[in-house]
């Protein structure tokens, strides 16, 4: 889920997941986190 609304592939969200390697912050803005909260939640 991350990745699609980030446009990254499985593989680097993965990494973001097991804190292996970390998205690049100007990524992160662009996520609303209330968005990403809902749908971990359904």
């Amino acid at each position: 889920m991350v990745g699609r609304e980030l446009g990254v592939n499985l593989s680097t969200a993965s990494k973001w997941c097991t804190n292996s390697s970390q998205p690049d912050f100007n990524n992160l803005l662009e996520v609303d986190i209330k968005e990403l909260i809902v749908r971990a939640c359904k």
